[in-house]
This record gives C-alpha cells, structure tokens and sequence, in this order.
C-alpha cells in the first residue's frame, strides 16, 4: 500500500525526568515506528512541567530564563537523538505551560501570583 499522507510522529508528551514522561521517541523509532518510511516530520510535545509536578510556580519554573533555556536544551538533545532512526524536520506540534489542565494561579496568569 502507498502512503500519499503525510505523517507526523511520535508527538510524545515531552521529555525530562518528570515521571509522566515514560514513553520514548528513540525507543519507539528503534521499536519500528517508522518500518514503512510515512512519517514526515519528527512532532514533539512540550510542556514545562505537569500541574502536580511539586514547586511549580511562575518563578522557578514558567518565566525562569535558566528553566526555559534547560528545556530549550532538553528538545534540542531529542532532536538530535531521532536522527539516526530518521531524517525528518524536527517541530514542536504543541508547547504548553502546565501538563494535565494547568494549575490555577499559575498557568491561567502572567507574572502574577
């Protein structure tokens, strides 16, 4: 079967060491997700942090330069990482303060709390 779509993949939830990130781009591209050469672009997902991650605030973690320039950091490693398993552009699909529906006071504001 031919494939005339274009694909965009895995399109995880992010990456990081935050326990709600268990699935992995590379290891499902060393599983076979890409067996049939339809995927297009390589998708990410990006969130700063999850609602229940303890210490959230828009200090420390929303609008702190050293918090997004690691995060910035962390993408820019998963990018690299898929490339041998695939030679796609690289996006991010969806970037998003808070992972599951935001906190109140945190990610419905800006710079206040």
């Amino acid at each position: 079967m031919t494939c005339n779509e274009d694909f965009m993949a895995p399109s995880m939830a992010g990456t990081g060491v935050f326990s709600i990130y268990k699935l992995s781009g590379v290891t499902a591209f060393e599983e076979g997700l890409d067996v049939d050469k339809e995927i297009s672009h390589v998708s990410q997902h990006n969130y700063m942090a999850a609602a229940t991650s303890p210490g959230v605030t828009l200090q420390a973690t929303l609008m702190n330069h050293t918090s997004i320039v690691q995060k910035v950091a962390t993408l820019m490693n998963y990018s690299i990482s898929v490339k041998p398993y695939i030679d796609a552009p690289y996006i991010l699909g969806e970037f998003n303060s808070l992972a599951r529906q935001g906190k109140p006071g945190i990610s419905n504001s800006f710079g206040l709390q």
